[in-house]
C-alpha cells in the first residue's frame, strides 16, 4: 500500500497549482479562465475537459474563501 503524503505544504500552493491547471486547458481552447468556467457552467452535455475545469472552479473557490 502507497503511504499517503501531502502533495503540497500550504494551500497557498495548492491554489496556485489549480490556477494554473485551469490557465492551460484555458490556452488549449483559446479563451480566457473566466470564460471557460462560464462555457463550463452552462454547457449542456460535458466533456473531461469541463468537467474538470468545473471541479477546479470550485476547488479554487474554496481555497480562496480560506
Amino acid at each position: 500500500m502507497q503511504e499517503l503524503r501531502p502533495q503540497f505544504l500550504d494551500n497557498t500552493k495548492v491554489l496556485e497549482h489549480f490556477i494554473k491547471e485551469l490557465e492551460l486547458i484555458s490556452k488549449k481552447y483559446g479563451i480566457s479562465a473566466h470564460e471557460l468556467i462560464k462555457k463550463a457552467e452552462h454547457q449542456q452535455s460535458f466533456d473531461e475537459d469541463l468537467m474538470y475545469v468545473l471541479s477546479l472552479s470550485r476547488k479554487i473557490q474554496v481555497l480562496k474563501s480560506l
